[in-house]
């Protein structure tokens, strides 16, 4: 095999290692970005959970709107223990806060 080929296979694994690279992190931010962890529930509705140091209900509405994919959301249900006694009241980020917050929902 020539030096020129060499080179250029080794460009090509460059790129293809650097191209599978930015796919894994991309996958890895988007998961992070939804805000909490999405089920679909029996009757085809869904729950997002997004605990944590938010300070409002953004997380939810933004995980609902990507999986209703820009559609219309109906909110069937918003449970969160902010209004007890010293709930976040020591750590609000968003991994160690105690705030538990859900969401139920349905796409229009």
């Amino acid at each position: 095999m020539s030096n020129r080929t060499r080179r250029r296979l080794d460009g090509q694994l460059r790129a293809g290692v650097a191209l599978l690279v930015a796919g894994f992190v991309a996958i890895w931010v988007g998961a992070c970005a939804v805000g909490g962890k999405l089920r679909t529930l029996d009757d085809g509705s869904y729950q997002v959970d997004c605990s944590g140091g938010y300070h409002d209900w953004t997380a939810c509405n933004e995980a609902a709107r990507r999986a209703c994919r820009g559609g219309g959301v109906e909110i069937l249900s918003q449970v969160s223990n902010e209004a007890s006694q010293n709930v976040g009241s020591r750590d609000w980020s968003a991994g160690g806060s105690e705030v538990s917050r859900s969401m139920n929902f349905r796409c229009k």
